[in-house]
């Protein structure tokens, strides 16, 4: 489980936005049309989840009522609210290199008790796997298992996924904000994370925290801090099959009613027919078909109207984003994989 926090400008905090999941969609089994949400590991869905959250602030600002975080400047985007923060808390380490944990090796006495022996220092491991063109692991014993700071895909049973590592993407949102590029064009600033929370009862080294998310970021830049809970999260799911279903939830009633909730399975709504699973009416609000049209919807309202165009057109618009985006993945990221043609390419 994931969620993003608010911390209002008096001190008070409230959830905004939560995820859970731990699967992801094959390669084969994403959708062109932008109806199915490919990666469905909790920090993204809460991610998508805050995503809805932001529209749902803005959307009240284009009707004339206060938002809680945003203001409205004389350009017509939104800013924040003066010392307004926002922070992730998540109920495991994220996958990929911040899973990569140094372990405390411990004194191993043979049968024979001749020879007492130091086990090998060794790491916990990731299921994430190295990108190609990049540094792979050496899959040697102990310690050298694995290599660090690499690009990585999230495991998949089967068919291979191409979703990023969470790892790799926390990082990628701590270098250029959380609110991604259609974002960007309605708000005047990147809007950053103040702190990323884990609980007291999962592996955790703030040393591996930092080297995955904030050591590949270019410099200036504004890191957020890393804290443990001394509070487990009680809700943690033993080891075992990864649950297919996730939940999803945002602060927005408001602007979409019932559907502020959602439950999801295989990234589309869960409980429907197959043959209504790949319709509209089996979208989930945090596909990118579905944040294309909320997208579309509040700009209007801001008086930020956008020509229609496909989703990726609309993505290429935010220039200042896309163009900083390159300069750091060029310095920082250079084996991020780009998007295979075609998947972004659909209309509103």
């Amino acid at each position: 489980m994931s969620a993003f926090v608010l911390e209002k400008t008096d001190g008070s905090v409230k959830v905004v936005s939560l995820g859970t999941g731990s699967k992801c969609l094959g390669k084969n089994e994403l959708s062109k049309d932008g109806g199915l949400v490919s990666d469905s590991h909790a920090e993204v869905l809460a991610r998508r989840t805050f995503l809805l959250y932001l529209y749902g602030q803005l959307s009240l600002l284009g009707d004339g009522q206060e938002s809680e975080v945003f203001e409205k400047s004389e350009t017509g985007k939104a800013h924040l609210k003066p010392a307004i923060r926002f922070h992730l808390f998540t109920s495991h380490t994220p996958c990929g290199d911040a899973s990569i944990i140094p372990k405390d090796g411990d004194p191993t006495e043979p049968p024979n008790k001749k020879v007492k022996l130091l086990s090998l220092p060794d790491v916990h491991r990731t299921g994430a796997k190295c990108v190609p063109g990049g540094p792979q692991d050496p899959l040697l014993p102990g310690q050298d298992y694995h290599t660090v700071l690499a690009i990585r895909t999230k495991p998949g049973r089967g068919d291979p996924t191409i979703s990023l590592s969470c790892s790799d993407k926390i990082s990628k949102w701590c270098a250029i904000g959380v609110q991604g590029a259609l974002l960007s064009m309605l708000v005047e600033q990147p809007i950053y994370l103040t702190s990323i929370i884990l609980p007291s009862n999962c592996p955790y080294s703030e040393e591996s925290m930092v080297r995955a998310i904030v050591s590949r970021l270019p410099k200036p830049c504004s890191p957020p801090q890393f804290f443990r809970s001394t509070l487990e999260f009680i809700h943690c799911k033993v080891p075992g099959k990864p649950c297919p279903v996730s939940l999803l939830w945002s602060d927005t009633k408001h602007l979409f009613g019932d559907q502020c909730f959602q439950v999801a399975v295989d990234g589309r709504k869960h409980g429907l027919s197959k043959a209504k699973a790949t319709t509209t009416a089996g979208r989930l609000k945090v596909c990118k078909a579905e944040l294309h049209l909320t997208f579309e919807k509040v700009s209007s309202k801001l008086g930020l109207n956008f020509s229609k165009c496909t989703y990726r057109q609309l993505k290429d618009k935010a220039d200042i984003y896309q163009n900083r985006w390159e300069i750091i993945k060029s310095n920082s990221f250079p084996e991020w994989p780009k998007k295979e043609a075609g998947f972004e390419e659909f209309p509103i």
